[in-house]
């Protein structure tokens, strides 16, 4: 397993920025670079929990031997998470589309009060672990991995930022509806 981590300050207020993130996800994707589409697939609620499933599709900037290797183009992916608005904690599960059966990356991302209640700092930490074997070799299983883990915390903070930036769009400083 090969952890990751990155942490986010906002100056927006965590209520505002947890929603953003939880319930505004599609609409973030024009200001997130490497990313084509974010599909809602499901969604449920029980209590203070909520269960999204999304599919996710990105053309991310792969170097040209590993892209070889693995035989894609664009890189699509489940995330299956959980949304806890008690604690503000939401724990994630990512099944790529290829290799499926051999990259397991799962995690929690938290959202606490920073700036005296008037910002957010983002805590996103979790763990890659793709199996090597037949398919993937040894130096390609550990390419990818280096790879990965550099690009979803990279990509985590695009993400921290695109919610940032329409939330400041948007400007009505009024707290989002769910």
């Amino acid at each position: 397993m090969r952890p990751f981590s990155t942490v986010a300050m906002l100056k927006q207020p965590r209520d505002e920025v947890w929603l953003e993130i939880r319930d505004r996800l599609a609409e973030l994707v024009p200001r997130l670079g490497d990313i084509r589409a974010v599909v809602p697939l499901e969604r449920s609620s029980e209590g203070s929990l909520t269960r999204i499933v999304n599919r996710w599709e990105a053309e991310p900037k792969i170097p040209h031997a590993l892209a070889s290797a693995l035989k894609v183009d664009a890189i699509q992916w489940i995330d299956r998470a959980e949304w806890n608005d008690v604690t503000r904690e939401c724990h994630w599960r990512v099944e790529p589309l290829f290799f499926s059966d051999r990259v397991r990356c799962a995690g929690v991302t938290t959202y606490e009060t920073a700036m005296r209640g008037r910002g957010t700092k983002i805590v996103f930490r979790g763990e890659l672990n793709v199996t090597v074997g037949s398919i993937l070799g040894g130096t390609v299983g550990a390419a990818v991995e280096s790879f990965v883990t550099a690009l979803i915390p990279k990509n985590f903070q695009a993400l921290a930022n695109a919610a940032a930036s329409a939330l400041e769009a948007r400007g009505d400083g009024r707290p989002l509806t769910r």
